[in-house]
């Protein structure tokens, strides 16, 4: 996990990707930190289950779902394992290394090193947010708000479909105003993850590529 304001990174083992062991690791990142006004999460069924959105309830923790197909969303997380990776690598080669020590010291390297977007180490700015404990700013409460609505939205019409439903897939080869913008009858043969189905055509019944729930 990182702080997206101070690039403040914490790591936990998990024994399986469930909502038990996810809950686990969030209580102790909010021992570690603090509650957080915000999380930004995946789609993963170890986000989406009813024991980590109990525990957020609890905690008034809001949820920003990402969508599919925006790898912006990671990219901050993505850097993060990257560079942690290359710290575990050098601590293997160089000093023979490895395990829960490695790990401790490459988040330990990662959080006392000078960020490059910041100018400070995650550490040092922690502190003095947990002392100051800055606002969000309303164009960043709108910002989240809009993207907390579409999300929103988005799940509502996955949770929608069925297997069995008949629908119509939009048109990506559209290139008239006179061209159909939708085109089918298709079947959704099977529920994929991150919002995306699976159609058979219902005239040659012939199973078409996944293709995104919108």
């Amino acid at each position: 996990m990182i702080d997206r304001l101070t690039r403040f990174a914490a790591c936990y083992p998990l024994a399986a990707k469930t909502g038990e062991q996810v809950r686990e690791a969030l209580l102790l990142f909010l021992a570690t930190v603090g509650t957080p006004g915000t999380l930004v999460l995946d789609q993963g069924r170890e986000f989406r289950n009813w024991i980590v959105r109990g525990f957020l309830e609890e905690f008034c923790i809001r949820v920003h779902w990402t969508t599919p197909g925006h790898p912006r969303s990671y990219g901050m997380v993505e850097r993060l394992h990257s560079t942690l990776l290359e710290h575990l690598h050098l601590l293997r080669i160089g000093r023979g290394i490895e395990g829960d020590e490695a790990w401790a010291r490459a988040l330990l390297a990662y959080n006392n090193s000078v960020h490059s977007a910041t100018g400070r180490t995650p550490l040092e700015l922690m502190r003095s947010w947990q002392q100051s404990d800055p606002p969000v700013s309303a164009d960043e409460r709108r910002k989240i708000d809009r993207d907390d609505r579409a999300n929103e939205k988005a799940t509502n019409r996955w949770d929608s479909v069925r297997v069995g439903d008949q629908v119509f897939l939009r048109n990506w080869y559209r290139r008239r105003k006179s061209d159909p913008r939708f085109v089918g009858l298709y079947v959704v043969a099977s529920k994929l993850r991150r919002y995306r189905i699976r159609v058979r055509d219902s005239a040659t019944g012939r199973l078409e590529r996944p293709t995104w729930c919108s």
